[in-house]
């Protein structure tokens, strides 16, 4: 943990291999998220959450829509299962692949964001909702759950 608080480029947490279990079963079950990321002054940027086996493609929702799969990531949240059988253990690290876009303090909370969204049982019905029920989820709750102001 030391090693990634010095860094500039990526932020890291510890779960349990219990945790990194849930996450990674929703994760597979509900593989796409939209999340905003407050930015200053006022507003936010909508972000793309695209998992794949043990890591999450952070791109815009803009870029996403302009370029598909072909939209680049701007942080990569990979998990780490080697300490999990011996120690019960997973690193879960965000290398910020773009920090024009995303600095390392909006990065860290991209990921707790994320980790939070998919282990959390209340908070993954908006992530449950995105994927499997589109017509019921609101962007605007989750705006309001997070406190980001929409701009007005």
């Amino acid at each position: 943990m030391q090693h990634h608080e010095a860094s500039s480029s990526h932020v890291a947490t510890v779960m349990s291999s219990d945790e990194h279990a849930v996450l990674a079963a929703r994760a597979a079950a509900s593989p796409l998220f939209v999340l905003p990321l407050r930015k200053a002054p006022k507003g936010f940027c909508s972000l793309l959450i695209q998992w794949q086996p043990q890591q999450a493609l952070v791109t815009t929702l803009e870029q996403y829509r302009q370029l598909g799969s072909n939209a680049p990531a701007h942080l990569a949240l990979t998990c780490y299962t080697e300490l999990a059988g011996s120690h019960g253990l997973v690193l879960l690290r965000g290398d910020v692949l773009c920090p024009e876009l995303i600095n390392t303090a909006e990065a860290r909370t991209v990921m707790e964001l994320t980790r939070a969204l998919y282990t959390d049982p209340s908070s993954y019905q908006m992530v449950y909702q995105f994927n499997h029920a589109p017509d019921k989820f609101d962007f605007r709750l989750l705006l309001q759950q997070l406190g980001i102001s929409n701009g007005r």
